[in-house]
């Protein structure tokens, strides 16, 4: 209407469209130099050489503390299920044990360690050997009941109060890939399985560790001596 009012016909107006800013191929290009042309009178020039963006650095794992201490409760049920829940421990916040402490060798609480009834050695590749590690642990830390050294990703070794020894690895379904084994949750579940008085079945029997909506199955195996036997058997 303004247009018209001013003797200009909308009709007959028409955008002005460049067909080379539409083409695939060119319209680069073509921008490039029509923005150079533009800032020719601004003394912004053509770069001598492409521009060469720092690259971008290589990703790296997001590492983070786990943590070493933990207040475990739980029930353990005749078909060989074991429910845990664990808590963490605070310095400085915790005040009343709920069930067991089960810590980690990297825990430098004074007190705890000496308290827990689970130790576990988280680290697979240690320079003393499981067996002899978990025989000097037996020794030093008189109240455990449990102690744990993993192996690998999905296995462990146990050594119970007595000096029974025995490797914990996880079951897998055929075809599938063989589950992590946390040693601090495997140590806590043994504990359990051990102070529950109406247990009937062997550990060899296995257990099945849940915590919340997880669980795996554990399998149990003795040295070919039998109970107690291996090195560092029998305290």
């Amino acid at each position: 209407m303004l247009a018209a009012a001013r003797g200009h016909d909308p009709a007959g107006l028409r955008p002005v469209v460049d067909r080379q800013f539409a083409s695939v191929d060119t319209s680069g290009e073509v921008t490039r130099a029509r923005m150079y042309a533009f800032l020719a009178g601004r003394g912004v020039g053509v770069p001598d050489a492409a521009p060469r963006p720092l690259p971008v650095p290589a990703p790296e794992p997001v590492r983070r503390t786990s943590p070493t201490a933990y207040d475990g409760t739980g029930a353990h049920d005749l078909g060989g299920t074991v429910d845990l829940r664990r808590r963490l421990l605070v310095a400085g916040h915790h005040t009343e044990a709920l069930g067991f402490y089960a810590v980690t060798t990297e825990e430098n609480h004074p007190h705890w360690p000496h308290a827990a009834e689970v130790l576990a050695r988280t680290v697979a590749d240690a320079e003393v050997a499981a067996l002899d590690w978990a025989a000097d642990a037996a020794v030093r830390y008189e109240n455990l009941n449990v102690l744990v050294a993993r192996l690998d990703g999905s296995r462990c070794l146990v050594r119970l109060r007595g000096g029974r020894q025995l490797e914990a690895r996880t079951e897998r379904s055929w075809g599938e890939r063989r589950p992590l084994l946390d040693p601090v949750l495997l140590g806590s579940a043994v504990n359990l399985w051990m102070t529950d008085a109406e247990r009937v079945k062997d550990l060899t029997d296995g257990l099945t560790l849940r915590t919340g909506r997880w669980e795996v199955r554990v399998a149990f195996t003795e040295p070919s001596g039998g109970p107690g036997s291996g090195p560092g058997g029998g305290l």
